[in-house]
C-alpha cells in the first residue's frame, strides 16, 4: 500500500515537471510567435527572420507559425537589400504553402483571400517577363533559358493554387504562352513541345491580354514536318490555319512537306488554295513558279504528267509577267524553261520550227530584262539573262 502511494506521487510530481516545462516553452514559443510577428508588421524583417528561425526550430507543426514564415521569407525576397540573405527566399516561401495542405491552413489563408499564395505567383510571373524581355532586347539563348526556368515555377505555383485552394480547374495560359516561346528561343525543342502541345491540346488561342499563338502553332506545325510526324503535322496545320486565317505560315509549311515527301502532284493545288486565301505575295508566286520549274525538268517520276505542268507553266507565268512589272526572277524563269524546252526538242530531234520556236520565246522573256532602264533590274539576274541569251 505504501509502495503504491510512492508511485502515485512520483508519477505526479513528473507531470507537474512536465507540464511546467511545456507551459515554459509555450510561452516563451507565443513570445517568440509575437515578436516575430510584430517585428514583420512594422518591416524589421532580418529581426522578424531570426525570431520565426528560431520558433520554427523549436514547436511542432503549428499552421500559424509556418503561414508567418512564409509571408517573412516572401517580404524578403522583395526588398533589394534582404534578398541574397535568403537564397531563393520565395521559393522557400511556396515550399512552405505547399506543406500547408490541412483545413486550418486553408481556412487561414482564405481568412485574406489567399493573399499570400497568388502573390507569390505574381512576383514569380513578373521575374520570369523581366527576364524574357531582357533575353528578347539581348537575343540571348542564356537569358531565356533563366526566363523558361522561372516561367515553369510561375506555372507550378498556379497549378498548385489551382489544385489545393480554387477548386475550379483554369488555365495559366500567359505563362503557357511565355514558357513556349521562351523555350522555343532558347532552342530547348524538348520543353518547347511540351507547352505548344498544352496549348494546342486545350484549342488556346490568345491569351487574357489578346495575344494571338499563331507563334506556337507555326513552330509546332514545323517542328512536326521536321520530324516527319504526318499525323500531328496535319493536325495541327489543319487547326492553325482554321484559328489563324491572317497568317499564311500554315499552307506554306504544308507545301514544304509535300516537296521534301515527294507529293509533286499535291504542291499545285496547295498554291492554288494558297492564291485563293488572298496571300499573294511575289515571293510566293516565285516558290510557285520555281516548284512547276523543278517538277517539269528536275523531278524523275514516270506517274508525273509533264505536259500538264508545261501547260501551268506556259499560260500562268505569260499572264504573270505581263501584269507585274517587277518580275523579274520570273522572267529569267521562263526564258529558262523555254530554252529547256529546246533543249529536250532537240534530244528528241523534234520539228524544227518548234525548237525555233522556243528559242525564239527564250529570248523575248531575256530581253524584256536586258531592256530594262539601267539600275532597274539586279546584277546577278542580268549577267545569267546575258548568259542565256543566243
Amino acid at each position: 500500500m505504501k509502495a503504491t502511494f510512492l508511485y502515485k506521487k512520483k508519477y505526479v510530481f513528473l507531470t507537474m515537471v512536465w507540464v511546467l516545462f511545456s507551459t515554459q516553452i509555450f510561452c516563451q514559443s507565443y513570445k517568440e510567435y509575437t515578436d516575430a510577428k510584430q517585428f514583420f508588421e512594422t518591416g524589421k524583417l532580418i529581426e522578424a527572420k531570426q525570431e520565426i528561425d528560431k520558433l520554427s526550430q523549436n514547436v511542432g507543426y503549428e499552421d500559424e507559425v509556418w503561414l508567418l514564415k512564409a509571408k517573412i521569407y516572401n517580404a524578403i525576397s522583395k526588398d533589394a537589400t534582404l534578398k541574397e540573405m535568403v537564397l531563393d527566399a520565395r521559393g522557400k516561401a511556396f515550399s512552405i504553402l505547399k506543406d500547408l495542405d490541412g483545413v486550418h491552413s486553408i481556412n487561414l489563408l482564405a481568412k485574406d483571400s489567399f493573399a499570400l499564395p497568388l502573390d507569390i505567383y505574381k512576383s514569380e510571373t513578373n521575374e520570369a517577363i523581366l527576364y524574357y524581355n531582357s533575353a528578347i532586347e539581348r537575343k540571348d539563348k542564356t537569358i531565356f533559358a533563366e526566363a523558361l526556368s522561372r516561367f515553369k515555377k510561375a506555372i507550378s505555383i498556379f497549378n498548385f493554387i489551382n489544385d489545393k485552394y480554387f477548386g475550379e480547374h483554369k488555365i495559366d495560359s500567359n505563362n503557357l504562352f511565355y514558357a513556349a516561346k521562351a523555350a522555343i528561343y532558347a532552342g530547348k525543342d524538348d520543353d518547347g513541345l511540351l507547352f505548344a502541345k498544352k496549348i494546342a491540346d486545350k484549342n488556346i488561342v490568345k491569351t487574357v491580354e489578346n495575344k494571338s499563338f499563331n507563334v506556337i502553332y507555326e513552330w509546332l506545325v514545323y517542328y512536326y514536318r521536321i520530324n516527319k510526324n504526318e499525323e500531328y503535322l496535319q493536325r495541327y496545320s489543319d487547326f492553325g490555319a482554321l484559328s489563324f486565317p491572317q497568317s499564311p505560315f500554315f499552307l506554306l509549311n504544308e507545301i514544304d512537306w509535300l516537296r521534301e515527301d515527294k507529293r509533286y502532284d499535291q504542291i499545285v493545288p496547295q498554291y492554288k488554295l494558297l492564291f485563293s486565301k488572298g496571300f499573294k505575295q511575289p515571293n510566293y508566286y516565285t516558290a510557285y513558279f520555281s516548284d512547276v520549274f523543278n517538277i517539269i525538268f528536275t523531278v524523275k517520276d514516270s506517274t508525273i504528267n509533264k505536259q500538264y505542268y508545261k501547260t501551268i507553266f506556259e499560260k500562268e507565268i505569260k499572264a504573270y509577267t505581263t501584269h507585274t512589272t517587277t518580275a523579274f526572277k520570273e522572267i529569267l524563269l521562263a526564258g529558262k524553261y523555254y530554252r529547256n524546252l529546246a533543249a529536250e526538242m532537240q534530244l528528241a530531234k523534234d520539228n524544227p520550227k518548234k525548237i525555233q520556236v522556243a528559242i525564239l520565246t527564250s529570248n523575248t522573256y531575256l530581253k524584256l530584262l536586258l531592256n530594262k532602264p539601267k539600275g532597274i533590274v539586279p546584277d546577278s539576274i542580268l549577267q545569267e539573262a546575258k548568259k542565256l541569251l543566243l
